[in-house]
């Protein structure tokens, strides 16, 4: 009977002790994951979780949509939002990133309606960092929206492809390995 009871006492001090020290473990592994950001912005909140970043991209998951957005910190936009972390690869400092658009209906966050009646025109709308300049883009269908994204980890440029025929050689190396992470 002693026996149990010092097991159980064990146990309970073992619990404790963990309980008290998870919150410092997480707290410390925050810090070491942010301290590789370059211009953090802390999004966490009750309905956003910080996942990781490296140098100026920072991604957090949106818990209701369940989407991983990814956000250039310093020029402050959301690049691009992906439904899987396996839909992203960092090599040599870019982050090389395979949007699929097959989200629920991507309308709904970038899409305008431009004129009005019989005129109005729907467009699709996109902002990119290019040339060192935050860019708007607009596409008149979601065939035209680029799906192969490659962002220098350092400066935020953007280099965007519609089709994987019209990336370098060494981009679609690494853009096959992506695909073959989704498969």
């Amino acid at each position: 009977m002693l026996k149990n009871k010092n097991k159980s006492l064990i146990f309970i001090i073992i619990l404790l002790t963990l309980l008290f020290l998870y919150p410092l473990w997480s707290n410390l592994y925050y810090k070491n994951k942010i301290s590789n950001c370059e211009n953090f912005i802390d999004r966490s909140g009750t309905d956003v979780s910080f996942q990781n970043c490296f140098g100026l991209i920072n991604i957090d998951k949106d818990k209701i949509s369940g989407y991983y957005r990814i956000w250039d910190d310093k020029h402050n936009y959301n690049v691009v939002s992906i439904l899987d972390l396996d839909q992203y690869l960092l090599k040599d400092q870019k982050i090389y990133i395979y949007d699929k658009l097959d989200y629920g209906n991507p309308q709904k966050y970038f899409s305008t309606i431009l004129g009005d009646g019989n005129n109005s025109e729907l467009l699709y709308l996109r902002s990119f960092l290019k040339d060192g300049n935050l860019e708007n883009f607009q596409y008149r269908s979601m065939e035209e929206i680029p799906s192969y994204f490659i962002i220098d980890i350092n400066t935020g440029e953007i280099s965007l492809y519609k089709t994987y025929d019209e990336m370098l050689e060494e981009d679609k190396i690494i853009f096959k390995e992506i695909g073959d992470n989704l498969n």
